[in-house]
């Protein structure tokens, strides 16, 4: 019984198969690659993009741990570029407004807490993933203004 003929290690060559393979299949494949290529770039981006948010909190956090007093620490960094400080402020900003001076409601304040830095939140997330186009990376945390109350649209 004779056995088939394997074939040659040249044939299965990649580069061998792309130079003998028609046009239409160099284009795709030329094609593919430009794509992958393309991707890495993105994600590479995006990860560089991420790694400086995270370093930056985690510096900006250490500062505010520090800080005797977070309100006069944070408008001191006002137009620093750090997601947490804006999450902060827009917590601090609400505190302001419902506590100026009068009595609260504790649970009243602490839903308004949550809604205005959850609101926050969602904005810093919706601008680290601008340009991605993934569903589901992006509108979250939107905070909508319903008749004089906020609504908070996960």
């Amino acid at each position: 019984m004779t056995s088939p003929a394997a074939p040659a290690p040249d044939l299965l060559n990649p580069l061998n198969l792309f130079l003998q393979a028609d046009s239409v299949v160099k284009a795709v494949m030329i094609g593919l690659l430009l794509a992958s290529i393309w991707t890495w770039a993105i994600i590479i981006g995006q990860a560089m993009r991420l790694a400086r948010a995270r370093r930056a909190n985690e510096a900006f956090e250490r500062d505010f741990d520090k800080a005797k007093d977070p309100a006069t620490f944070i408008e001191t960094r006002r137009g620093d570029d750090v997601p947490g400080a804006r999450v902060i402020e827009a917590g601090l900003q609400e505190w302001g407004r419902s506590t100026g001076g009068k009595a609260f409601d504790k649970d009243g304040l602490r839903g308004r807490l949550m809604v205005a830095m959850h609101g926050a939140v969602g904005v810093e997330v919706d601008k680290l993933a601008e340009r991605l186009n993934v569903p589901g990376a992006t509108e979250t945390g939107r905070v909508y203004d319903m008749g004089g109350h906020s609504v908070l649209a996960v």
